[in-house]
């Protein structure tokens, strides 16, 4: 680690993914802090290195032809959860996993973020791509044109990076806090890479189509977490996008259902 910056040149993506592809990046870099997040974004522009923000990798299958350039990870700097006032407002950082979220804020005795438990990865990326947010936040911290600047949600979407956030909780009771968020694991797919229509399950509608032993080479879906996609070691982007792509497909012809990709590939 120097200066809170960790590097690493020609680096594969692969030890970084979900699903443990993508190819040799030029630089990994972790900042663990917004002053390292400040000198990676000046070393860049100094050297002329094109750049681009990722967060857990939950959400990317990425190819076996990696950008050239820089990847950039938020490190520990961006793991806080620190509650501000007793009215409900916490300050989070990008980097904090969604459950992690969810299960501090309900421990404490706040309500709402319970509804978050299974998206995918960190608060960054759920702040950047997902809906329900707008009750919930004051206001974001993200990097705009090499500058860190605070502002609305919408204004933070069009952004780079996001680096964290002013949130706002409901105060409830920690038992019906905690009953609520145990409630919403019970219906949880953490993990999961399709979302079915409404009132309908993706594990049931999987399994109903006899989906969930399906083998691709590598690419797997487990029986025992059909919504999941699972490379078992050595499975190429290409196995696991037509795995991805088979499925969908098979059960819009058998079960008449659209399913929608939570994933996408590079």
């Amino acid at each position: 680690m120097n200066d809170h910056l960790s590097v690493r040149l020609s680096e594969p993506m692969a030890r970084h993914t979900a699903w443990r592809t993508g190819g040799t990046v030029d630089a990994w870099v972790v900042a663990h802090g917004v002053d390292a997040v400040d000198r990676m974004v000046a070393d860049c522009a100094k050297a002329k290195w094109q750049w681009r923000p990722v967060g857990a990798c939950t959400r990317t299958v990425w190819g076996e032809r990696a950008p050239h350039g820089v990847v950039v990870r938020l490190g520990v700097g961006f793991q806080g959860v620190e509650r501000i006032d007793d009215g409900g407002v916490w300050r989070v950082g990008a980097a904090v996993p969604m459950p992690a979220l969810a299960t501090t804020v309900a421990s404490a005795g706040f309500g709402g973020a319970d509804r978050f438990v299974d998206a995918i990865g960190t608060v960054g990326a759920s702040l950047a791509l997902d809906d329900g947010w707008d009750a919930h936040v004051i206001d974001v911290d993200f990097l705009a044109r090499g500058k860190r600047r605070t502002g609305t949600l919408a204004e933070a979407r069009s952004s780079r990076v996001v680096l964290g956030a002013r949130l706002r909780w409901n105060r409830e009771t920690t038992d019906r806090a905690t009953a609520r968020l145990r409630a919403a694991w019970a219906k949880a797919l953490p993990g999961r890479w399709v979302s079915a229509p409404a009132k309908r399950s993706v594990r049931t509608v999987v399994r109903q189509t006899t989906l969930e032993r399906v083998r691709l080479r590598a690419a797997a879906i487990p029986p025992e977490a059909p919504e999941m996609l699972v490379n078992l070691g050595g499975a190429t982007p290409a196995d696991l996008q037509l795995l991805h792509k088979s499925v969908i497909e098979r059960v819009a012809r058998l079960r008449g259902l659209d399913l929608s990709p939570h994933i996408r590939f590079t």
